[in-house]
């Protein structure tokens, strides 16, 4: 969702502006109402189909098997067949693909070059799910609004690859989930939460027992002696019954029907 909001709001040119110390002001566009098609159904998919419809964008998916319970993340479900007749009309697409011999060049030139000219590429499956040449080819044509990956087909990729430099361009490597969630340049913070203390003893509870009970209008103090029962020995006192070394109740009506 970071990739489409940069290329939507076109961040690259803020921040050459920014640079510049250029005050301009000009057109954006809004994800609200943009058609994206989400390639891959898995875990990852469906998050981003959840996040686009919160944002009111129109989420195609697309699966190898589609079924209607698809419909429960996306608004449209299509089969990996039809890719040729959607990307056309869409306006950004997301790569969620495992890296499988059936995914691999998926997403190949041919689809690429069908993407109208604003479109945006978003890869977070693998790398070997797209035609990179193709991609980097149609970034250099300006075919495209820009590109989004947090994979490559060769990683890391080679020093002079223009995917380094290009401001069409944005990549973050996620790190494995084994590892530290740090990048260069951010900083974390951990939180670790204070243990629990034990939970006292029967023995403690009735040595340290001691209730105080405020009723309005009239005030009702208990003061609990240390041989209160606990359990089912507590559950076993009558309604009425007046705790050992208690004072008598004295209000009335009383709910504990006290002397």
């Amino acid at each position: 969702m970071l990739g489409l909001l940069a290329f939507t709001k076109d961040l690259p040119r803020l921040l050459n502006d920014r640079r510049s110390r250029n005050w301009d002001h000009h057109p954006v566009r809004e994800l609200q109402g943009q058609r994206l098609l989400v390639v891959g159904l898995g875990h990852i998919g469906r998050e981003v189909a959840r996040c686009a419809r919160a944002l009111e964008m129109y989420v195609i998916g697309v699966r190898r098997t589609p079924s209607d319970s698809d419909l429960f993340f996306v608004d449209e479900v299509r089969g990996s067949s039809e890719l040729a007749d959607i990307v056309p009309g869409v306006d950004a697409v997301v790569l969620a693909l495992p890296g499988t011999p059936e995914t691999d060049g998926l997403f190949d030139a041919d689809l690429i070059n069908a993407l109208p000219t604003h479109a945006i590429v978003v890869n977070v499956g693998r790398g070997t799910t797209i035609d990179q040449d193709a991609l980097i080819d149609a970034l250099r044509r300006h075919q495209l609004s820009g590109a989004a990956l947090d994979v490559c087909s060769t990683e890391p990729p080679a020093p002079d690859n223009p995917l380094w430099t290009w401001t069409t361009c944005c990549s973050a490597r996620t790190p494995p989930p084994s590892r530290p969630r740090r990048t260069t340049g951010w900083s974390t913070c951990s939180w670790t939460p204070e243990p629990i203390p034990p939970r006292p003893s029967a023995d403690q509870r009735r040595r340290h027992a001691s209730l105080l009970l405020t009723a309005s209008p009239q005030a009702i103090q208990i003061q609990v002696s240390s041989t209160v029962p606990s359990g089912r020995g507590l559950r076993r006192w009558k309604r009425g019954s007046v705790l050992p070394g208690s004072a008598p109740c004295r209000c009335a009506p009383c709910p504990c029907g006290g002397a």
